[in-house]
């Protein structure tokens, strides 16, 4: 039930290295999976708080966004958010890899 999905771990800022290994070859989708994931306020504050990059970089920097994200203002990031995301962006390879992946259950 819902009482118990408090204590289930979840992706943190801690997995953000390995989340990004695992899906970097979608980041030039990265504006779409941010809308997605509803990060779109986000999508131009990104790029003006980091400066000029790449999309390795803002994706990155979204990814890590995302993964701070914790009630009461948001649910908590979860691999069943992020590979539909994905998927939506036409990245289903890379959808696929994250839920065989290692943390695919958090």
């Amino acid at each position: 039930g819902a009482s118990l999905q408090k204590d289930k771990p979840t992706l943190g800022p801690d997995h953000l290295s390995e989340l990004f290994e695992t899906v970097k070859d979608a980041k030039e989708k990265w504006r779409n999976i941010g809308t997605s994931l509803g990060c779109s306020h986000e999508l131009d504050e990104i790029p003006r708080t980091i400066g000029l990059t790449d999309d390795s970089g803002y994706f990155q920097e979204l990814l890590k966004r995302w993964l701070n994200r914790a009630p009461p203002q948001y649910t908590f990031p979860r691999v069943k958010e992020l590979a539909p995301a994905l998927r939506k962006a036409g990245m289903h390879r890379t959808a696929y890899d994250l839920e065989h992946h290692s943390f695919a259950d958090l």
